[in-house]
């Protein structure tokens, strides 16, 4: 087992094994002003979204840790509320993510270019993907952290990264969040000491078995190019970015 694999393995143990509900959800906090619809017709109301050309009846995602395609079978193959076509199609969609594929469900291709968009494209990959690194640590034997940072890249775009893989609609946010990933790699090729810091700073972090996300959030930046990959970074995991992304879809 990989130690991917077994990083997933583990979100699904702990979601089994130990208590992940929150003890307060701060509903007890939180007051409802009383307004009637009374004079609203329930017809008139239409709840729908469309997301990555995919109609959605109401605008509520649920994301889920499966452990990959064959342990998500599995899981879901213990769930009633799934018959064998929706289990088939949610499997077939988690096996085809990884890399471009012709893609055979509306399902497959919203997994595919969401993943590779938000989570392998934009400031947030260069604080990320050392974690990705040190998971895939025998693949860079002898390297520097620059050198392995580059190697890790060059790899990950020649399978999954692919420009002119994607559909035209999505162009212009692929794009932008490309462009992020362009400038930080050039920086690291030119050895530019902002970049360099960065990706050092998150190897100490996954080395000493920090958390990377309250790392990120506690980075200090020197200068301003770490303060506007700080920004961009943070601002896409609060959820801050998504309008903006949103425009940027036709």
């Amino acid at each position: 087992m990989t130690n991917i694999q077994k990083r997933k393995a583990e979100h699904i143990k702990v979601c089994l094994e130990k208590d992940v509900e929150t003890a307060n959800p701060l509903f007890k906090d939180v007051t409802l002003i009383h307004q009637t619809l009374s004079e609203l017709c329930i017809n008139d109301v239409d709840t729908t979204i469309t997301f990555f050309g995919k109609k959605l009846s109401i605008p509520l995602m649920i994301t889920a840790m499966t452990g990959g395609a064959e342990k998500s079978r599995e899981i879901l193959n213990g769930y009633n509320s799934f018959d064998k076509n929706e289990i088939d199609e949610i499997y077939q969609a988690i096996y085809d993510h990884s890399g471009p594929v012709d893609w055979k469900s509306k399902v497959s291709e919203g997994l595919f270019l969401s993943d590779k968009i938000f989570e392998h494209m934009g400031a947030y990959v260069a604080f990320r993907a050392p974690l990705w690194i040190c998971e895939t640590g025998d693949r860079y034997p002898g390297l520097t952290r620059i050198e392995r940072f580059l190697s890790y890249y060059e790899r990950a775009k020649s399978k999954k990264l692919l420009e002119n893989y994607y559909p035209e609609y999505t162009q212009k946010l692929v794009d932008y969040q490309l462009k992020w990933n362009n400038d930080f790699v050039s920086s690291l090729t030119k050895r530019e000491e902002w970049s360099d810091d960065i990706i050092k700073n998150m190897f100490d972090v996954i080395k000493n078995g920090d958390n990377p996300e309250r790392a990120i959030r506690s980075f200090k930046p020197k200068n301003n190019m770490q303060e506007l990959w700080l920004k961009e970074t943070l601002d896409y995991i609060d959820g801050k970015k998504y309008e903006e992304f949103e425009k940027m879809i036709p």
